[in-house]
């Protein structure tokens, strides 16, 4: 027997994926990139940023970023090599371990959108005002910790040895 769901839930799930598609839509669409090209682009970006030491990030450690299969990141991967956005670099301890870096052409790209993303979100505060948009944050990060614990909880739930991904989307 189903049982009834409180409405509230049904727009709260409703509104939390209307942000999500709407996000998709923001910056890079004018440079060619997809959405997924972009934010690995951002992530191997951030990653350098934070351990400069390293000469990029491995794609294991990028393939479990993202929750996609190694196969899924390989051909955005390809892709984006192919375009001269990425290069591989070759570990000299481990020759199995391959690093990504960004290619010039890539930093100038992500600085461009990065512009036009700005120019974005500041429209968007102007819009809402600084209180709402003051609001928006505060909500953002409690919804991050509050997913954080549901996925942390839900971790600890999988049967030993599980290492199925969640299904995409939703059954809402």
């Amino acid at each position: 027997m189903e049982q009834e769901t409180n409405p509230l839930y049904l727009r709260f799930y409703r509104s939390m994926m209307q942000l999500k598609h709407l996000g998709r839509k923001m910056p890079a669409p004018k440079h060619g990139l997809s959405h997924l090209e972009f934010m690995t682009l951002s992530m191997i970006r951030r990653y350098r940023e934070e351990h400069p030491e390293l000469p990029g990030m491995k794609i294991s450690l990028l393939s479990e970023v993202t929750h996609l299969s190694r196969p899924a990141i390989s051909q955005n991967v390809n892709n984006l090599e192919d375009r001269g956005y990425v290069v591989r670099i070759s570990s000299r301890s481990d020759r199995r371990v391959t690093y990504l870096a960004l290619t010039e052409e890539a930093e100038e790209l992500l600085r461009d959108c990065r512009e036009t993303m700005l120019a974005h979100v500041k429209r968007m505060c102007e819009l809402l005002g600084e209180e709402d948009a003051e609001a928006v944050i505060a909500l953002s990060d409690k919804i991050a910790r509050v997913m954080t614990v549901i996925t942390e909880e839900e971790k600890q739930q999988e049967p030993e040895g599980s290492s199925e991904r969640p299904a995409k989307g939703g059954c809402v």
